[in-house]
């Protein structure tokens, strides 16, 4: 799971806590599509058009080994598909957390392979992941637009699991056990409404990643199951009471996830009770140039 920061105040956002509280980024998984490229956009206004050029000049150089790249061609290293805040009360030890949409839109910083950012330009906040390495920096720079998105709450801690993590994880925790709320059988037919099902691995990733990207609020609908499969896998990893199974557990995931948080942070998580319904960020879904734009209230 993911988490992020430490924030020092009485609340956040439409989350009331008292005393400190820490703030959590939870990416339960990456899709590796490909995301914008600089070279690829079009229609910038004038001032923006030497930062094209320079970025493709770049890049090309790049191609042929005159300058080194940081991490892969920017705009290509994955996009992440789950964004989550996970508000806990350290005197209290209760959390909350909080949804966000892969859409929302904010100012996406644009880098070239360099390193160098080159403009900010509005797009969905799921994209900002690829303009890092696909890995340390790009949930850092993940972390600063959810900051931003969140009033500028202070974000210095992640988790990042991609999508053969949260299999793994899965299975390595015998399963996820859920009731299917609504008729999700164009997924998988296993998933009739009201069905009770063991997911494994294989059935979490159809579950959680799965939607039809011709409606244009298939990805609300995909986030309340993303958000009920979270639940559930969560209140099964607080269940271990072995630290030997603990550790175990960690070190199966290890290969599959990003963070700056020691085994015995993420540990000491497991102590929180985490409230029932996951709170979404509100705003509204509206499409432009064919795609999903969210915009936050």
């Amino acid at each position: 799971l993911t988490f992020v920061a430490v924030h020092q105040g009485t609340h956040t956002i439409s989350v009331t806590v008292s005393g400190k509280i820490v703030i959590g980024e939870i990416f339960l998984y990456h899709s590796w599509s490909q995301g914008i490229r600089t070279d690829q956009i079009y229609g910038f206004s004038s001032e923006n058009m030497f930062s094209i050029v320079y970025a493709t000049v770049c890049q090309h150089l790049h191609q042929l080994g005159i300058i080194p790249a940081v991490g892969n061609n920017p705009g290509e290293n994955g996009q992440s598909d789950s964004l989550n805040l996970l508000v806990l009360n350290k005197e209290e030890k209760t959390a909350q957390i909080i949804q966000i949409s892969r859409d929302s839109m904010v100012g996406i910083d644009i880098y070239d392979v360099t390193g160098n950012r080159l403009m900010t330009e509005n797009g969905q906040i799921a994209l900002q992941y690829a303009y890092g390495d696909g890995a340390e920096e790009s949930c850092r720079l993940t972390s600063e637009k959810v900051s931003e998105l969140m009033y500028g709450v202070d974000v210095d801690s992640y988790f990042s699991l991609t999508l053969e993590g949260l299999v793994a994880a899965t299975d390595a925790v015998g399963g996820i056990t859920l009731t299917v709320p609504e008729d999700y059988t164009a997924v998988d037919p296993a998933f009739e409404k009201g069905a009770e099902v063991t997911l494994n691995g294989e059935l979490a990733e159809k579950y959680v990643r799965k939607r039809d990207i011709e409606v244009l609020d298939s990805n609300n609908q995909r986030m309340e199951r993303q958000s009920q499969f979270m639940d559930a896998l969560i209140e099964k990893m607080q269940s271990i009471q072995s630290e030997t199974e603990y550790l175990s557990l960690y070190q199966k995931l290890e290969d599959y996830m990003t963070t700056n948080m020691t085994a015995d942070e993420m540990e000491e998580l497991t102590d929180y009770k985490i409230a029932e319904g996951t709170v979404k960020v509100p705003g509204e879904i509206i499409e432009k140039d064919g795609h999903a734009q969210y915009l936050v209230d």
